[in-house]
């Protein structure tokens, strides 16, 4: 019990923080890209591509992470689904025939 609330309360901080440090490092990447995007790949220095390559491997990674939270809230969200559903059968269960199963 007091595992659980301390996870209801340090849950929104964490996630909070991991916001503020991507929309931290998303700035940065960005303002380093601002200017050289409309240049063609041949025409970059080799610094100009490696911030290139470091801004798209900071969106894939960003991504991924976005992803891995929604496939985690959609599976505690399946889990409370079947827990209805199986509480829902065993009491519609216990009403039809008046047996426990």
């Amino acid at each position: 019990m007091l595992a659980s609330i301390i996870y209801v309360i340090m849950a929104p901080i964490l996630v909070l923080c991991a916001e503020v440090y991507d929309s931290i490092e998303a700035y940065k990447n960005i303002r380093d890209i601002y200017g050289i995007c409309k240049q063609e790949w041949d025409d970059l220095t080799e610094d100009e591509q490696l911030k290139i390559i470091k801004f798209y491997d900071f969106t894939d990674r960003l991504n991924e992470r976005k992803l891995q939270m929604m496939a985690t809230e959609s599976s505690i969200q399946l889990t409370y689904q079947n827990d209805a559903v199986f509480l829902g059968r065993r009491g519609t269960f216990m009403q039809v025939t008046g047996k426990k199963f």
